[in-house]
């Protein structure tokens, strides 16, 4: 069914670009559907518009560990800092991880 859900929540964010709900449903379908880089710009979108969203952070976190994007990596961990920073330990250590030379 993630055929018909990216299908209809493309027509969703078509009518309404900025729509959170919609963005974050997208972003989730993509990432259920082990496509972490269409995730990425929904996550951005969103993240733009309610950065407090922990639950946001956390996917988002994944995805620029997941796709090793350095650069919003570290904007998704400073929006962590400022608002989940009971997070950032866990946050920080999953990101060292990804980063870390293999």
């Amino acid at each position: 069914m993630f055929a018909k859900s990216k299908t209809f929540l493309r027509k969703s964010l078509g009518l309404d670009p900025d729509s959170p709900n919609s963005l974050m449903s997208l972003a989730v379908t993509y990432h259920l559907n082990r496509e972490m880089e269409k995730s990425k710009p929904l996550l951005a979108r969103y993240l733009d518009i309610n950065p407090q969203n922990s639950q946001a952070l956390r996917l988002a976190l994944q995805v620029a560990g997941v796709s090793k994007d350095k650069k919003f990596a570290e904007r998704v961990l400073r929006l962590m800092a400022v608002h989940n920073p009971a997070a950032m330990p866990m946050a920080q250590g999953f990101i060292d991880k990804a980063f870390a030379p293999e």
